[in-house]
């Protein structure tokens, strides 16, 4: 998406396009179409936005993905790290009629998943070595409350010292369904 003006104006008319269709009931699917058809209606042709939309059923176990041009989430599985092998559609704001597709993941009891953003990559912020991090996190705190990975860890993982300015955007989500598979 960039930085600076116009690249917040287009992060404001996706999340409120997401955010619009999700209020409204929509699927994963719907929402992803609903803004990228915001996104070719509003924005200039060399526009466009990569997303990654997720919603986890926490009684199941099931993560849903809606990859849209987007860096595939990292799993933390038992200790170690790999990153999903979703298939990415067309990125928002490119094409009016595409269509895109739910891919379901099942997650086992204690799974990790960390949204990443390509902020993780670019200029220095690789230097966090988000793979070592998020593998060394020590186990996962108990669903209600008690102890588990050290917070300074995951703070840690947004940045590869203090004070960036970068747009890096970790996000961490752990299954603590106990009747998943």
């Amino acid at each position: 998406m960039g930085h600076g003006v116009a690249a917040a104006l287009l992060a404001t008319l996706v999340v409120g396009s997401l955010r619009n269709s999700r209020r409204g009931g929509a699927s994963l699917v719907e929402q992803a179409t609903n803004a990228n058809l915001a996104l070719v209606q509003h924005a200039n042709v060399d526009q466009f936005v990569t997303t990654q939309l997720l919603s986890v059923d926490f009684a199941t176990g099931v993560a849903s993905f809606v990859n849209a041009g987007h860096m595939n989430p990292l799993l933390v599985r038992g200790g170690k790290v790999a990153e999903l092998a979703l298939r990415a559609d067309l990125v928002l704001g490119v094409d009016a009629g595409r269509t895109y597709r739910q891919q379901d993941v099942q997650l086992q009891v204690d799974d990790r998943l960390a949204l990443v953003t390509d902020g993780m990559f670019e200029r220095d912020a690789a230097a966090a070595e988000i793979e070592i991090l998020l593998a060394t996190l020590g186990p996962p705190a108990p669903a209600r409350g008690g102890t588990g990975a050290d917070p300074a860890r995951v703070a840690r993982l947004g940045r590869s010292r203090p004070r960036r300015r970068d747009g890096v955007a970790p996000g961490l989500v752990r299954n603590h369904a106990r009747g998943a598979p």
